[in-house]
């Protein structure tokens, strides 16, 4: 392997980004289900039909970023999608709570989905257009390497972010009585560890949103695509 091709610029902050995408995804995808289904007490197919919005404005807008890359100069496409995302995730923050609904989630989600889209878009194409025809193989095999290792990440560390969250806000809140129709799987849950666990999960994924942004800005102008 050509390890040679690690010191360039735009090569390593596609990297950064990639793994930065993976990561939100796949922590996203794990504690939204588990937070839904086991709190709320949803089955799985009232969790599947909740990510609808996010999934479909995933794929269409995954699509319709190559007609913006057409418009706007790639990097600022793909800016722009991290922020979209960071905003979803922010606006995501602090909704989680024992009585969450499909409703209470939908306009977040359906951001983030936007902001994700526009980035699988073109993060791919403005890492590896970085290197050279001939040293294609190489970088291939790095970048989709390191997708990999953001999807392990963000469903580790997400997944501890929520747990920690979780136990510090059963030392502040008490357990929630029960409610008539409320899933008996959350009696005793706390609502202060249930909030609390799902911001400090949302606030991590916002961090590593903040650091996509920073690593895009030493992405290279590659050019409106024609």
């Amino acid at each position: 392997m050509d390890v040679t091709i690690l010191p360039e610029r735009s090569y390593v902050a596609g990297n950064v980004v990639s793994i930065g995408q993976k990561f939100i995804t796949a922590g996203f995808i794990f504690i939204f289900p588990l937070f839904y289904e086991v709190v709320t007490g949803a089955s799985a197919y009232e969790t599947c039909i909740a990510l609808v919005p996010m999934s479909l404005a995933i794929v269409v807008f995954s699509i319709l970023g190559a007609r913006f890359a057409s418009w706007f100069e790639p990097k600022y496409v793909i800016l722009g999608g991290i922020a979209l995302a960071g905003a979803g995730l922010a606006a995501l923050r602090n909704v989680f709570s024992l009585t969450t609904g499909i409703s209470d989630i939908l306009a977040g989600s359906l951001i983030f989905g936007i902001g994700l889209g526009i980035v699988l878009s073109q993060v791919t194409n403005l890492t590896l257009s970085s290197i050279r025809s001939e040293r294609q193989t190489d970088a291939s095999g790095i970048y989709n390497t390191t997708r990999q290792v953001g999807s392990s990440l963000g469903t580790a560390i997400i997944g501890i972010v929520l747990a920690l969250g979780f136990v510090h806000g059963l030392s502040s809140g008490m357990p929630s009585p029960y409610i008539p129709g409320q899933p008996l799987v959350s009696i005793g849950f706390s609502e202060a560890a249930v909030s609390q666990g799902m911001e400090w999960a949302f606030i991590a994924m916002i961090l590593v949103v903040i650091g996509m942004f920073i690593a895009a800005l030493f992405i290279r102008k590659t050019g409106k695509i024609v």
